[in-house]
C-alpha cells in the first residue's frame, strides 16, 4: 500500500514537468506540440498492452516485457540527450531568417 501511494504521488508530479516543457519548446505553437505529444502517447498506450500480453504469453514470464520497457527508456534517454536543446523553435527559425514562413506573421517588430 505504501509503494502504491508513493507511485501515485510521483505520478501526480509527472504531468507538470512535461506539460510545461511544451511551452519551453515553442511559445507560439504550444497547442500543436501538445497535440502531437498526446497523440504519440495515445498510440503508445494502445499498442503497449497487446505487446506486453504477447511477451507474457510467449515466454511465460514478465521479464521480456520489463526488459523491453527498460530498453525503450534507455533509447528514449539517448535520443533526448543527443537531440534536446535549450533554444526555442522560434529562435532557431528566426536565426535562419524564416520567422515569417513559420506562421505567416512578421515577428521582427
Amino acid at each position: 500500500t505504501a509503494g502504491f501511494s508513493m507511485m501515485l504521488g510521483f505520478f501526480a508530479l509527472h504531468p507538470p514537468g512535461f506539460k510545461a516543457n511544451y511551452m519551453d519548446v515553442t511559445a507560439l505553437h504550444g497547442g500543436l506540440i501538445s497535440g502531437v505529444g498526446n497523440t504519440i502517447a495515445s498510440v503508445a498506450s494502445s499498442i503497449g498492452p497487446p505487446v506486453v500480453a504477447y511477451y507474457r504469453e510467449s515466454s511465460g514470464s514478465w521479464s521480456p516485457a520489463f526488459n523491453c520497457s527498460a530498453l525503450l527508456c534507455i533509447a528514449s534517454a539517448a535520443v533526448f540527450c543527443t537531440t534536446s536543446s535549450t533554444v526555442r523553435i522560434e529562435d532557431i527559425v528566426a536565426a535562419e531568417g524564416k520567422s515569417e514562413e513559420l506562421d505567416g506573421h512578421d515577428h521582427s517588430q
